[in-house]
């Protein structure tokens, strides 16, 4: 049920000085130190460090899928027709949160904890923002898009692809998802296109911060939006502290990816893959690690791993990443786990885009990672000197300090 009570969090030990107060509305919960995907893990660290410098609220807007009484459905789908017969669609993310009695709820949380900021977790949250944004008009709000979520909806919709729920395929019926992989996923990923960019300027235009992941998204964001808003979107990238320099097993190499096929971007990836080991048949192993939802029949020397119980089991020192992108948008979190594992990455320039630091000598075209699959010990020396030089970026950029302070830059809880 929905009227679950909002959680307060402490931030550590008691102060004597008043302590900010923070208040997340979150479309889903996320435990720290209790993470799975890169998402998680981006917000884990973005709690923690709310946690250390202010006092935490977490209020949750809960999906109707899984969640949602039948009133609560007949509610949202009033809504979604209204919106659609006076020429302002909603998207079907932002319909699936929908729930005007929870944005009540909301409001009377903002009364009773009178925060000083209010995080948004992504554009499912924009009606729940503007609400709070017509009711408390100098409060400071903030919203995390992580990805821009449009840009991904017209690259599959172009791609004649259908769509992925990503955490929300655990609650949604098996027919119903293989349905939006076919044509009717392909219409859905029209229209979230269209509706989306549509939610991304009005979050734009409601909040005081707008975060993105990748420079890359905040840039076409910024192109989105009148002039005078843009200075409001902003590029955070996800926080890695290096956990293992460079170091090269002397011996046999491996090439791993992880990724779970739950999500359309890694399916690609993970189908090139297979069809790359079948025509060029390399003497290397290719070790795929995930939860997988579909069936694949792999040629020899592909192995699937199946759920990674630690990272350490991956990014061995035998091993090299091999993960270019065919759907582009946000930061892909398992470049920058790999570089900060000490792993040599092999990529195109698609899977290292946004990240906001060069990544020159690993980046490659698809013709010549599979001449790299074909005899990786020809690359090496060239690949591992290249590795070096971007974990050095990566260590400067990504630092958890730095990514820390442009956080409560951002949401104004810095003492």
């Amino acid at each position: 049920m929905y009227s679950r009570a909002d959680a307060v969090e402490g931030g550590g030990a008691a102060r004597t000085s008043p302590r900010k107060k923070c208040l997340l509305v979150m479309t889903r919960e996320f435990r720290n130190g209790d993470v799975a995907t890169g998402r998680e893990r981006v917000v884990s660290f973005i709690k923690e460090t709310i946690a250390a410098n202010a006092a935490l609220i977490v209020f949750r807007v809960p999906c109707l899928i899984g969640e949602g009484t039948v009133l609560d459905w007949t509610r949202a789908l009033l809504q979604w027709l209204r919106r659609l017969a006076i020429g302002r669609p909603m998207p079907f993310q932002v319909m699936l949160f929908s729930n005007r009695r929870r944005m009540r709820e909301l409001l009377r949380c903002i009364e009773t904890h009178a925060p000083d900021t209010v995080y948004f977790d992504g554009a499912r949250c924009v009606d729940y923002l503007r609400y709070v944004r017509r009711h408390r008009p100098t409060l400071h709000l903030v919203c995390d898009l992580d990805d821009l979520m449009s840009r991904r909806m017209k690259m599959l919709y172009e791609s004649r692809m259908g769509i992925s729920l990503g955490y929300l395929s655990k609650v949604v019926p098996g027919w119903l998802r293989g349905q939006l992989y076919g044509a009717i996923g392909r219409l859905v990923a029209r229209y979230e296109f269209a509706t989306l960019r549509v939610a991304e300027r009005q979050v734009v235009e409601a909040v005081d911060a707008c975060v993105l992941l990748s420079s890359r998204d905040a840039e076409l964001l910024r192109e989105e939006v009148p002039h005078r808003l843009r200075e409001r979107v902003i590029s955070i990238p996800p926080a890695q502290e290096i956990r293992r320099r460079v170091c090269i097993a002397a011996g046999p190499l491996r090439f791993v990816f992880i990724g779970t096929d739950a999500l359309t971007q890694n399916r690609l990836t993970i189908e090139w893959l297979i069809e790359l080991w079948r025509v060029r048949r390399p003497a290397a192993t290719l070790h795929i690690y995930g939860n997988m939802q579909h069936v694949y029949k792999p040629p020899e020397n592909v192995r699937f791993e199946g759920f990674a119980e630690s990272l350490d089991t991956v990014y061995t020192v035998d091993s090299i990443l091999i993960a270019p992108a065919f759907l582009g948008g946000g930061i892909k979190t398992k470049i920058v786990e790999a570089i900060a594992n000490g792993v040599i990455v092999v990529a195109n320039e698609s899977a290292f885009e946004g990240l906001g630091f060069e990544a020159g000598g690993l980046k490659f075209d698809e013709q010549t990672i599979g001449e790299i699959v074909s005899a990786p010990a020809s690359y090496l020396s060239g690949l591992a000197a290249a590795a070096e030089a971007v974990q050095k970026r990566c260590e400067q950029y990504l630092n958890p300090r730095t990514v820390s302070e442009r956080w409560l830059d951002v949401l104004r809880l810095k003492s």
